[in-house]
Order: structure tokens, then C-alpha cells, then sequence
């Protein structure tokens, strides 16, 4: 009499899935500012970026010691969420290997580490996009202090 083997369940590749679905959603929600409080407008924020900047010019052009100002440091939700998109993604990818490992059907464990993957990658582009828009800004700033202090930044380097 032939033995057959029953085709295994495929539990760890579903819940790797699951779990992978979970950290593209929150890695989205965090992008989409969900955990986030209500900001200052754009023109305020960048008014209080360059007044320091101008503050901190001044005191270093009088020789003057500047001291940064005190920020309590705490855990906010998006704080949370940003560590938790990296944890859930790391977990679907092992599931979707241990599903790979016990040969459940691949499509289920696949997706599962597929959507591990893009959660990463989700998070590490939206961390790439604000760090290029944040130099694109500060070199705008940069390039306007001549109406600020009477001399532009960029003469100190050119030649």
C-alpha cells in the first residue's frame, strides 16, 4: 500500500502574511501622518528655522556661546509605530520561511516574505524622500541668508 502525505496547511505562511499586511498598513498610517499632532504651518516652521539660524550666526559672529534649548524626550505613537514596522516585517519574513521550510505551498510563505520586504523598503523610501526634501530646505535657507545677515553663506567657500 503506497503512502501518501497529506499536503501540509499552510498556518505560517498565512499568519506571516497577515502579519506582513499589518506592517505595510502602519508603515502607510505612519506616512500618511496618522500618529502625528496637529503641526504649525509650513511658513511658521520655516520663519523659526531661520530665526535661529540668524540667532545662532549672530553669537557666532560676536563670539557669543549658544546654548540649545532643552527638549524633554519622550515616546510619542508615531515614535512607537516607526519601531514597530521593522518588528512585524522581520516576523512575516520568518514565518513566510519557516512556511517556505516546512513545505507548505509556496505562494502563501512567498507573499508573506514579499510583504515583510515592502514594508522596509516602504519605510526606508518615505525616510529617503523627507531627507532629500530637508536638504533641498536647508540649502533654500542657506542660499537666502544674504537678505538676512547682508552676505550669503556659500561666499565663505567660494574662491
Amino acid at each position: 500500500m503506497p503512502e501518501t502525505t497529506l499536503p501540509t496547511r499552510p498556518i505560517w505562511g498565512l499568519t506571516g502574511f497577515f502579519v506582513g499586511v499589518a506592517a505595510i498598513a502602519l508603515a502607510m498610517a505612519v506616512l500618511n501622518g496618522v500618529f502625528d499632532a496637529p503641526a504649525k504651518s509650513t511658513a511658521t516652521v520655516i520663519g523659526e528655522f531661520a530665526a535661529e539660524i540668524r540667532n545662532s550666526a549672530r553669537a557666532a559672529l560676536n563670539d557669543m556661546p549658544t546654548v540649545p534649548p532643552m527638549i524633554e524626550a519622550g515616546r510619542s505613537g508615531r515614535d512607537i509605530a516607526m519601531l514597530l514596522v521593522p518588528v512585524l516585517a522581520g516576523i512575516a519574513a520568518i514565518c513566510g520561511a519557516v512556511g517556505l521550510f516546512r513545505h507548505e505551498n509556496r505562494s502563501l510563505p512567498m507573499l508573506a516574505i514579499g510583504a515583510g520586504s515592502a514594508a522596509v523598503v516602504l519605510q526606508f523610501a518615505m525616510w529617503l524622500a523627507l531627507l532629500i526634501c530637508g536638504v533641498i530646505l536647508i540649502t533654500s535657507i542657506l542660499t537666502s541668508m544674504n537678505g538676512i545677515l547682508g552676505f550669503s553663506v556659500f561666499d565663505w567657500f567660494s574662491g
